[in-house]
């Protein structure tokens, strides 16, 4: 029997950066807003990366490019210890 969900709802974005030492959850009202959280943790270790200088700096970047170019890089030279999504759920209220 399928249980029908009653209450107020919204629909929320889920941004999750899996990494060594765990998880970053974010709960967002917007898809935008997740993304700007994303770039927030890519700029904060960005240096961590010792990337060259090639991929730009990334506080002149969009935030999409700057997400796609941090996880793109740590795939690519890092074998993809950390890795990212964002998924559109509902908030349920009763």
């Amino acid at each position: 029997m399928k249980e029908t969900v009653k209450g107020v709802f919204m629909e929320v974005y889920v941004a999750i950066i899996e990494h060594k030492h765990g998880q970053n959850i974010y709960v967002c009202k917007s898809y935008e807003l997740a993304l700007r959280e994303m770039a927030n943790y890519c700029w904060l270790y960005w240096e961590e990366l010792n990337l060259d200088g090639t991929e730009g700096n990334p506080k002149d970047m969009s935030d999409e490019e700057a997400v796609a170019t941090y996880f793109d890089f740590y795939m690519e030279h890092r074998g993809g210890a950390e890795t990212y999504s964002i998924e559109q759920t509902k908030l349920i209220e009763e």
